[in-house]
C-alpha cells in the first residue's frame, strides 16, 4: 500500500486508552477524558487562525488548568470548570485525573507537572497533597521577590531537562520579576518509533497543496505494502488513517479534507465527532 498526503492535512496524537463496556470501574476516567476531548477541540478552534502550522498540546493546558481549578472557589471555579468541561463531582476530577496522568507515563510519552512558588508563601497541606496524589505534581520553592531572573532561569532548565532539550528558554527575559508568586508548569516530550517504519530511500519531493491555487514541493515519506485502520467520515468529509507507533499505546490519527479547500470545513466539525469511533 501507498499513503501520500499530500495537501492541508490535520495530525492529531492519540493515547490508546479510551474505556470500553468492559472498563466500567473507570467511569471517572471516561468522564474526565470525554471533557478534555471537548476542551481539546475547543483549544484548536482558538489557536487555529494562527499563522504557520500549530503544534499544540491540550493535555498539558487541561492539567495545569484542572489543578488549579482544584484549589479555586466561587465564580472562578465555575467558570474555569464551564471552560474545561470537567465534571461535577471534585472525586471524579481527581480519580479521572489521576487514573489518566498514570496511564499516559510511558517510556515514550513523559509528562511532569511542578509548582514553582514564592519561597515565603505556602500551599496549603491538603491540596498540596492532593496535588501529588492525584496529578503527580511536587511543589519547588523559588526566591520570585529578591531573584527573579535566577529563578526563571532555573525554571528553564527544568523544562529542557523534562523535554530532552527540545524547549528551551520557555520563560522569556522579564516574564519572570519581583511580583510573581507562582509559576504552574506542564512539561511534555514524546519520542517513538512506528510500529511500520518508514525507508529514508523511499522518501521524495512531491507537490503539497497548501490551497487549491498554491502547491510547493517537500519531501514527502512514502510506505509500501503495509497495511493501516483507515475510514472515510462523511461527518467531517475526510479520510482518517491511523499510525501506530511501537506496541500499539500511542497513534498518530491523520486527517485529510475530501477537498483542497476542505480544511476550514473539517476545523469547524472536528469537536462534533469522536475520532475514535469514526
Amino acid at each position: 500500500m501507498l499513503f501520500v498526503v499530500s495537501n492541508l492535512s490535520i495530525l492529531i496524537l492519540a493515547a490508546m486508552m479510551h474505556a470500553t463496556h468492559q472498563d466500567r470501574p473507570y467511569k471517572s476516567l471516561e468522564a474526565v477524558n470525554e471533557g478534555n476531548n471537548k476542551f481539546a477541540f475547543d483549544f484548536y478552534q482558538a489557536l487555529k487562525n494562527e499563522s504557520g502550522n500549530i503544534i499544540c498540546s491540550p493535555i498539558s493546558a487541561d492539567i495545569v488548568l484542572a489543578l488549579a481549578y482544584h484549589g479555586a472557589v466561587g465564580a472562578t471555579a465555575e467558570e474555569m470548570a464551564k471552560v474545561l468541561h470537567l465534571p461535577a463531582s471534585k472525586n471524579v476530577l481527581l480519580e479521572g485525573h489521576k487514573d489518566l496522568v498514570t496511564r499516559l507515563q510511558d517510556s515514550a510519552l513523559k509528562l511532569a507537572t511542578r509548582f514553582f512558588i514564592e519561597k515565603q508563601f505556602h500551599l496549603k497541606p491538603d491540596y498540596k497533597s492532593d496535588a501529588n496524589s492525584y496529578f503527580l505534581t511536587d511543589v519547588e520553592l523559588k526566591n520570585f521577590r529578591e531573584e527573579p531572573e535566577s529563578a526563571r532561569t532555573e525554571i528553564n532548565v527544568w523544562v529542557e531537562e523534562k523535554t530532552n532539550n527540545k524547549i528551551t528558554d520557555l520563560l522569556p527575559g522579564g516574564s519572570v520579576d519581583s511580583g510573581t508568586r507562582l509559576v504552574l508548569v506542564n512539561a511534555i516530550h514524546f519520542k517513538a518509533n512506528w510500529e511500520n517504519k518508514f525507508d529514508k530511500a523511499n522518501t521524495k519531493m512531491e507537490p503539497f497543496h497548501i490551497t487549491p491555487t498554491e502547491t510547493v514541493n517537500v519531501p514527502m515519506m512514502n510506505l509500501r505494502d503495509e497495511k493501516f485502520p483507515y475510514r472515510f467520515s462523511d461527518k467531517l468529509n475526510a479520510k482518517i488513517c491511523e499510525l501506530p507507533y511501537k506496541r500499539n499505546k500511542f497513534s498518530m490519527i491523520l486527517i485529510v479534507p475530501e477537498k483542497l479547500d476542505g480544511l476550514s470545513e473539517v476545523e469547524s466539525k472536528l469537536g462534533q465527532v469522536n475520532l475514535m469511533e469514526e
